[in-house]
């Protein structure tokens, strides 16, 4: 009881405003690609509706969503990168209850200002940080990190940044949990149009269908990972976890 309660304590203590730090270069892809979604404060606030993310998702938002609390234990301390629309963060929230602790890293000021508003009556209380996963080291010792439906819209070689800091930032016995997306099974019967869009509007997307995430990790066997697989393959979700 008095671990928790010193826990609780330090949740009280956590200022849910942005942590003070110079401004941000917005990467090329975020820019070039992705401003009319995360650099727009309505358009985001459009995203954010659950409703809407389930129909794109043919269904599977919540299922991703609740796979990832699967991997996650009460009272855990979480860092994710990457803010997210719709219930996922709030599913986390929920599953490690008023005891454990939630970081949450964006390169985008609007994303971080949304969650900000989003989450302001929040408990655990959730600690912003505008930064650039790909470019800075993460600092933190935690028991879980998410990236959630991230690497599919980042180029290559920030791939590999992203997957080496977050592997970096667990304890050990802690874990990774990647959620992104998978090549389809060969007769699936929405592969083709997939393709098509990722290659009209997620320019880094395909490279998933070719390469394990495992790859983009500088030392894999340092970890074990295990991969599931979901709506004929079309989502994969990785849990890397670190050896003792």
């Amino acid at each position: 009881m008095a671990k928790a309660t010193d826990k609780q304590n330090q949740n009280i203590k956590k200022d849910a405003k942005t942590s003070e730090r110079k401004s941000v270069d917005l990467p090329a892809y975020i820019r070039e690609i992705y401003a009319p979604i995360y650099l727009n404060k309505q358009n985001s606030k459009d995203f954010d509706d659950n409703r809407l993310l389930t129909l794109l998702t043919l269904g599977y938002n919540n299922k991703l969503a609740n796979s990832v609390c699967d991997e996650i234990n009460y009272q855990n301390s979480v860092l994710q990168i990457g803010a997210t629309f719709g219930k996922q963060i709030e599913k986390v929230l929920t599953k490690i209850g008023p005891y454990g602790s939630f970081d949450l890293i964006d390169v985008s000021k609007v994303q971080i200002e949304r969650c900000q508003n989003k989450f302001i009556y929040s408990f655990p209380k959730i600690e912003f940080l505008q930064q650039d996963a790909a470019e800075e080291p993460i600092k933190g010792n935690y028991d879980v990190v998410i990236c959630y439906m991230l690497l599919h819209e980042v180029p290559d070689p920030t791939k590999y940044k992203i997957v080496e800091n977050a592997l970096k930032a667990i304890n050990a016995g802690g874990k990774v949990i990647f959620i992104d997306y998978h090549l389809p099974m060969d007769f699936h019967p929405l592969k083709y149009l997939i393709r098509a869009f990722n290659r009209l509007y997620q320019p880094f997307a395909e490279s998933l269908w070719k390469n394990e995430i495992r790859n983009y990790a500088e030392n894999p066997e340092k970890y074990t990972w295990k991969k599931t697989l979901f709506f004929g393959d079309v989502y994969q979700k990785v849990v890397v976890t670190r050896k003792k």
